[in-house]
This record gives C-alpha cells, sequence and structure tokens, in this order.
C-alpha cells in the first residue's frame, strides 16, 4: 500500500530511531551479511568439489558406458562385436556429444627389481581427448588415426617420476593373455590430473595394440564410452538409451548402461555426505540471519510502540502496519546481502585465480580448494534466504496485533 511505503521512507530516511535499536539493526545486518558470505563460500566449494571430480572421473571412464552386464569396467574376460545396430541411433540422440569404443588390457612393467601392474586404456579415433588434453603437463597426445598402429601411450606424472621415464623415452610391457606377448611402446606425452590411485596406474594407447596383445579381432572391444553436452543432461540420455537398448535386435550381444558413478561408488558417497553437510549450513545459516533479523525488528517495535497505537487508533490495519517494519526490514535484509555478496564473490575470485588454499590430491582427488557457482545457482541462493529471512520476520507481526491503543495513549 502506498501509505505503508510512504510511512516506512520516512521512518528511514528521519533517522529518528534510539540507539538500541540502530546497534542491533547494524548486528542484524553484520548478521545476515556474514551468514550469506558463508552460504555463498560453501555452496561454491561444495559444486567445485562436485563438478572438479566428476570431471576427472568422467574424463578416465566417460560419463557413461555401454558394457556386457554384470562385467566390471576394466574386465577384459568378455569381448563383444563393436558392430552393433544402434550406436549411430544413439550418437544422434539429443545431448551425446561423442561415443566411442575402448579396450581395457593389463600390462607388467618391470624396471631394476620392482614391477608394477598398469591399466592400458585402449582407444581409437573417434575417441575424445578433450580432458586427456587439458591435464597434459608435458609432451603430445598420440593420434589414433592411419591404417597402422601407434606405437606412443601417455602415461601419469606420478608413474613417469616413480619409474625415472621421461618423453621420448621406451617402456617395454609384457602382456599376459593366452600367452605372454612383449611390446615396446613410446612415451610421447606426461599428464598430471591429481587423480591418485587409478593415475599410477592408467595408461592411454591405441586400441589396436591391445586387440592384439589380447589375440582379438579389430572388431572385439569391451563396450563403448559415451560423452554428453552437459552433465545436467545424464539422466534425460540414460532414460532414452535405456529405450534404444530395450529396442535392440535379440541376436546381437546384450548391453547393460552404466555410469561414473558405479565405477567410484566411494567417492561419489562423500559427495554425498557434502550434500547433507551444505543444507545442515545453509539451514543454520538462514536461521540465525533470520532470527537476528527478528531481534531487531522486536526492538525496533517496542521504541515504536506508541506510533503503533497511534496509527491503530486512527484506524490502521495491523497488516498495515506490519507491512511498514517489514519494509524497513527488507531494507536491512538487503543491505546484509549485497555485503555478504560482495565478500563471498571477492573471496571465491581470489582462490579461483590464485589458488590460496591448496589440498593434498591423495585425499581430496584436487590440488587446491575448487569452487564453482553457476549464475542460477546464485539467484537461487539469493532469492531463497530472503524470502526465508521475510517469512521468519512475520512472526513479530504477532507483537502488532496485541497493541492496544488506549495503553499506548497512556504510556505516552
Amino acid at each position: 500500500m502506498k501509505i505503508a511505503k510512504f510511512i516506512s521512507a520516512r521512518m528511514r530516511n528521519s533517522g529518528s530511531g534510539g540507539e538500541v535499536s540502530g546497534l542491533s539493526s547494524r548486528i542484524a545486518v553484520f548478521s545476515v551479511a556474514v551468514s550469506i558470505a558463508v552460504m555463498i563460500v560453501a555452496l561454491a566449494v561444495s559444486l567445485g568439489f562436485k563438478h572438479g571430480i566428476y570431471e576427472k572421473t568422467s574424463g578416465f571412464v566417460g560419463e557413461l558406458f555401454l558394457m556386457p552386464p554384470g562385467i566390471g569396467i576394466y574386465e577384459n574376460q568378455y569381448p563383444v562385436d563393436r558392430n552393433f545396430s544402434y550406436i549411430d541411433e544413439i550418437a544422434s540422440s539429443g545431448h551425446v556429444s561423442s561415443i566411442s569404443p575402448f579396450v581395457y588390457a593389463t600390462g607388467i612393467l618391470q624396471k631394476d627389481t620392482e614391477v608394477d601392474a598398469l591399466l592400458f586404456k585402449g582407444a581409437d579415433s573417434t575417441y575424445s581427448t578433450t580432458f586427456f588434453s587439458s591435464v597434459l603437463d608435458e609432451g603430445v597426445l598420440p593420434t589414433f588415426k592411419g591404417n597402422r598402429a601407434c606405437d606412443s601411450i601417455v602415461i601419469s606424472r606420478s608413474l613417469a617420476r616413480k619409474k625415472g621415464i621421461a618423453t621420448g623415452d621406451f617402456m617395454t610391457v609384457s602382456f599376459i593373455a593366452n600367452s605372454v606377448r612383449v611390446r615396446k611402446f613410446f612415451v610421447s606425452g606426461i599428464y598430471d590430473a591429481g587423480f591418485g590411485e587409478l593415475e599410477d596406474r592408467m595408461v592411454l594407447a591405441d586400441m589396436r595394440i591391445l586387440q592384439r596383445v589380447m589375440g582379438w579381432d579389430e572388431n572385439k572391444i569391451n563396450g563403448y564410452e559415451i560423452f554428453l553436452d552437459n552433465p545436467d543432461n545424464e539422466g534425460i540420455v540414460s532414460v532414452e538409451i535405456e529405450r534404444i537398448l530395450y529396442e535392440a535386435p535379440d541376436d546381437e550381444d546384450s548391453m547393460a548402461l552404466g555410469s561414473v558413478r558405479d565405477v567410484f561408488p566411494q567417492i561419489y558417497d562423500w559427495l554425498g555426505l557434502l550434500d547433507l553437510n551444505l543444507v545442515v549450513l545453509l539451514v543454520l545459516m538462514t536461521a540465525v540471519s533470520g532470527f537476528n533479523m527478528v531481534s531487531a525488528l522486536l526492538i525496533l517495535l517496542f521504541e515504536r510502540i506508541s506510533m503503533i497505537g497511534t496509527l491503530k487508533a486512527m484506524g490502521m490495519k495491523n497488516s498495515v502496519v506490519a507491512e511498514i517494519f517489514m519494509r524497513n526490514s527488507s531494507v536491512l535484509i538487503l543491505k546484509g546481502m549485497f555485503i555478504g555478496n560482495l565478500v563471498g564473490l571477492v573471496l571465491l575470485f581470489v582462490q579461483k585465480e590464485f589458488s590460496v588454499i591448496g589440498l593434498d590430491p591423495a585425499s581430496y582427488f584436487v590440488d587446491t580448494v575448487p569452487v564453482h557457482l553457476p549464475v542460477v545457482w546464485w539467484a537461487v541462493l539469493n532469492v531463497s534466504a530472503f524470502i526465508f529471512i521475510l517469512v521468519i520476520l512475520l512472526l513479530p507481526s504477532l507483537f502488532i496485533s496485541g497493541v492496544r491503543p488506549e495503553m499506548t495513549m497512556r504510556m505516552k
């Protein structure tokens, strides 16, 4: 209402509030600012961990993959024929950026007296090298095009450091299939993704070489990796692929759809705990700022009790009187939110650009505290916090309805 807006503006501009209400208002603004800053940082760090770890895990094994049912992704005892009739249909379906076959093989690297088991991942010319390009630390990625198989490989920085291998060196690896087969590889590149044990063993190689050492023909593979244009579309794509698999011809090998979360369940369970902690923190911070605002509003109501009685004696409804004070409270909330957003976003910018806070990759899978805050999440956080605090502020309106004009006049 116009009258509520007018009186509220006059109250703010007059600055006639008491010292107690002024101090309480400043404390409330400070509380809102701290809460919003903490919530923004907490949300950005939580989303940062999810975003960073998802990129790394999916970079190694794909966001989705097709495998024979009941078979682990790194197992290679049950190859399937790659000529599935529905691969082109999956590739052309919405939100799928690439789909490519893969082969895994275990190789034995012996240097001096130490023996290490390596996991070779075989790819072909259709494989998306976006992830390995982003984590390449030295050298170049091999190309898997052409009629001849490429003997170049990419190994991890941790393996190179452990074995004293550099780009341009050769590695001799033994593969055990039906018989022992020895192959010499040229190390063309070294990557560093900071992903712990899997990275220590993972080697990227040409799929055709692995097919030969396993004794398979060129049509035999372990499965297909699927990358998406946006991780948020995983659910939609999964439903579509499940439909395609259900309608597949009966004479083709049976295949099941898997997700990166199936390969790293412990990591994603840990991320789930982070989500729970985040929800608890957001609720607590919003409640703290909300109840501080309630305290500030109650103090203001007590100081303005005679004005409330006068307005009610003049026939003003309780809802209009409450609106006057809610408008003033909204201004305080917005001030606190502005300061909190400014502080929180500055902290995120500093961490993103300068990586001030580091982490142990062996424990956290990332070397710095990751931050990731999409605009949509930021907007939802601010709008939700503002509405939640306003809802809490409805409680003091009960005080207004209990004010009796004749009593306030007598007190005056």
